[in-house]
């Protein structure tokens, strides 16, 4: 055998790159092209060409293991556990559905070559016909329950059963020919039948260390008689395969990769040995039309092929595969419900031209949908299917054409809005009798527009807009981010890093914002509405955590202010994070990563810690005792930010006052300062006048009010009342400490 047969490739048939791995399930040889095809336990089916083995297809079939790959000219019918799935050449899903009363199907075979009509077996006590092009059930017949294997003889099937016996039914009606023989004491494994000869392989009644024991001898019947002739001996034999270019050759594949060559009609076993190099257990065998190849397919994915001579063929009259085109540099879709400009640049014409989506590249990653949006628990008792399609009756509040029925039916409803206006009146800073005296410029001022009668998507946010930047829409939950999103597209370097982010995450916040920020390219003066970001924020388990989604129990008691603060910092930690899994130029870290030096001073042991840690933004510091301060001298307390406090001190093993003092060391390219207002106190500083502007106005008021003659209109006196007002309100031109 090792003069016959030698090693022709070994390959990994899982998807690069992706956790989830799969052992091969099936083998299938194709009838017309040089390709093979390999089904996974993971549901993956791949296709590979024969010399090459370069990848020409994989798509994901279903969720449960590959039991059979059938395959015609036009379509490709995968059967697995939970069904039955039609895909057309290309990899596009046609129909998906199950055959009435077929409960676990654990093997299947085509008892006419080149016909639609397939034979399931499975747990139940039934064999099933179908055919794969009509969908339809044509003949069903009772067996022995619990079929694992069959293999097609001339007009009859041989089915093994999880008992050890072996049954013969004909391959129209499907009923027994004759009695069911036992052939092994446990579960039949594997069967082949050429001929007259039929050659099984098996297991032992009971476990061995909790795993099944394998019958150390492969049985020979006449399949006429049902007579058994001489077992032929053979170690830890799962798979047998009988060589189409020999008579009575058959091939015994061990449980580690031993191949033994046996020959039925005296007996003989063992003229030809050989080892296939595997580090798991082989699980199923293939061999072509021709007999020149022979494929094999472990639990960990691996497919190894083995050839007789060279340049052999898959079928007699090989049909080369279509040609691959050449792989351009872009990743694979990452899910169906996502747009196509998310997934990266399209290929040029003359690469994607007569090829399908699967042939873009070597590699295609699964296909991963975002979960549904959860359903409306009272419905599911009256959740009821109904040709394909679940149906529901509407609860008994609800009413027809009714408004707030409808919004509460399709939660559609403005609650966050209520909620987000409710914390504002509640929490603000700002009372109604001070931000009504606010004077804001026009240009900056709220604009309330008039809703159309057909809702937003009818109104012209342009004739608003006279710029040329896009706006992004705020009607939505969890708008608050939209300002600082605008803030990173308008720094060059990070939206022009974040528009050439690509990955295969499904979860990413950086593809979604790179996505927005295309729309927000393309959309000169329109408002563009960021869904996706916001859907996928909310997907998120740290941003719930965090308390930044609104409505939820984290977030009722967190201020608006501290909320985009928070926000702020998990942004940047985040894109930042997904920049680095990804292999590329952190270019977040570079613009904003900033270092600073703390210090932690033991006050009662006379001992100081120091460390250098990085950060991304600066949070201001106001002072204990409220009195005038420049917006510089509240930034340099933020920066170089000292407190005192009393906490464990793991040297002296006891509570101590701890003095902490923070200073930085090195600067950032664009410094991000969180404002820090926490209570009315601190809102007052940014309100008060600086003192220096405040002085000569206090004294212009003052010769007014001694020489009030002198004045015709007192009210024209701009400075004279709001220099009273203890708070010096900034509404008639007042500004924050330092012009900031």
């Amino acid at each position: 055998m090792n003069m016959m047969w030698v090693p022709a490739c070994a390959l990994d048939t899982n998807v690069p790159g992706v956790k989830r791995r799969g052992g091969i399930s099936c083998l299938q040889f194709d009838p017309e092209q040089e390709v093979l095809w390999a089904g996974s336990t993971s549901g993956v089916v791949s296709a590979l060409a024969h010399d090459s083995y370069e990848n020409i297809l994989r798509y994901h079939a279903s969720e449960d293991p590959i039991v059979g790959i059938f395959l015609s000219r036009s379509i490709i019918t995968t059967v697995s556990k939970g069904g039955l799935a039609t895909h057309s050449r290309g990899g596009m899903l046609q129909e998906r559905w199950t055959a009435e009363g077929m409960d676990g199907i654990t093997c299947c075979i085509n008892p006419v070559p080149k016909t639609s009509t397939i034979v399931l077996g499975g747990e139940g006590k039934e064999l099933v016909s179908v055919d794969a092009f009509s969908t339809k059930v044509v003949t069903r017949h009772a067996v022995v329950p619990h079929t694992t294997v069959m293999e097609r003889g001339n007009r009859v099937l041989c089915c093994g059963k999880a008992n050890g016996q072996i049954e013969i039914v004909d391959c129209s009606t499907l009923k027994p020919i004759s009695k069911a023989v036992t052939a092994h004491g446990g579960r039949v494994k594997d069967i082949s039948i050429k001929g007259n000869l039929v050659v099984t392989c098996g297991e032992l009644p009971g476990l061995r260390n909790g795993k099944p024991i394998l019958d150390i001898f492969v049985r020979v019947f006449d399949i006429r008689t049902m007579r058994q002739l001489r077992p032929i001996s053979a170690k830890s034999v799962t798979q047998v395969c009988f060589l189409k270019r020999f008579t009575s050759s058959v091939l015994a594949v061990g449980l580690r990769g031993a191949l033994s060559l046996c020959d039925v009609s005296d007996g003989t076993s063992g003229f030809g040995h050989m080892q296939i190099q595997t580090n798991s257990h082989l699980s199923v065998c293939a061999s072509s039309a021709t007999g020149e190849i022979l494929a094999f397919g472990d639990d960990d994915g691996i497919l190894t092929t083995m050839i007789n001579r060279e340049g052999a063929c898959v079928n007699h009259f090989p049909k080369p595969p279509p040609p691959l085109p050449p792989p351009p540099d872009y990743v694979p879709l990452l899910g169906t419900d996502l747009p196509l400009c998310a997934n990266g640049p399209m290929p040029p014409q003359e690469e994607r031209r007569g090829a399908p989506l699967s042939q873009w590249r070597d590699r295609v990653g699964e296909i991963s949908l975002y979960p549904m949006a959860p359903v409306d628990q009272s419905l599911v008792p009256e959740y009821r299917v109904r040709g394909g399609l679940g149906t529901a009756p509407y609860p008994e509040w609800f009413r027809a054409n009714c408004l707030s029925s409808i919004n509460k039916f399709t939660a559609t409803s403005s609650s966050s809005d209520k909620f987000r206006r409710s914390a504002a009146s509640n929490r603000s800073f700002m009372s109604r009798s001070r931000s009504a005296a606010v004077a804001i410029p026009k240009e900056y001022a709220r604009v309330k527009i008039k809703i159309p009668r057909f809702g937003l998507h009818t109104f012209d946010f342009s004739s608003y807009n006279r710029s040329v930047h896009s706006g992004l829409l705020n009607l939505l939950p969890n708008s608050y981010v939209v300002e600082f999103i605008q803030v990173l597209y308008h720094l060059p370097p990070v939206r022009e890093h974040i528009l050439n982010h690509l990955c295969m995450k499904e979860l990413c916040l950086t593809c979604e914002l790179s996505f927005l920020f295309h729309m927000m390219n393309h959309s000169k003066g329109v408002t563009a509405e960021p869904r996706n970001f916001l859907r996928i924020l909310r997907q998120i388990k740290e941003a719930g955590a965090l308390g930044l989604l609104e409505g939820t129990e984290s977030s009722r008691d967190t201020l608006l202010s501290l909320r985009i603060q928070a926000f702020c910092r998990f942004l940047l930690q985040h894109l930042s994070k997904e920049n680095s899994q990804t292999g590329h130029k952190d270019v977040i870290r570079e613009a904003f990563e900033f270092k600073y030096q703390r210090t932690r001073e033991c006050l009662g042991g006379k001992h100081s810690d120091i460390d250098i840690e990085p950060g991304m933004t600066v949070k201001m510091e106001y002072p204990r005792v409220r009195r005038k301060a420049t917006f510089e001298e509240l930034l340099e307390q933020g920066l170089n930010a000292e407190k005192t406090q009393r906490v464990w001190c793991e040297r002296c093993m006891t509570y101590c006052m701890m003095k902490k003092k923070k200073s930085m060391i090195q600067c950032p390219n664009i410094l991000i300062v969180n404002a820090n207002i926490n209570s009315e106190a601190d809102l007052d500083l940014w309100r008060t006048r600086d003192q220096q502007s405040s002085t000569p106005n206090t004294a212009k008021s003052t010769t007014k009010k001694t020489h009030p003659s002198n004045n015709t209109n007192p009210l024209r006196s701009s400075d004279a009342t709001s220099n009273k007002s203890p708070t010096g309100s900034p509404g008639e031109g007042g500004e924050a400490p330092g012009g900031g």
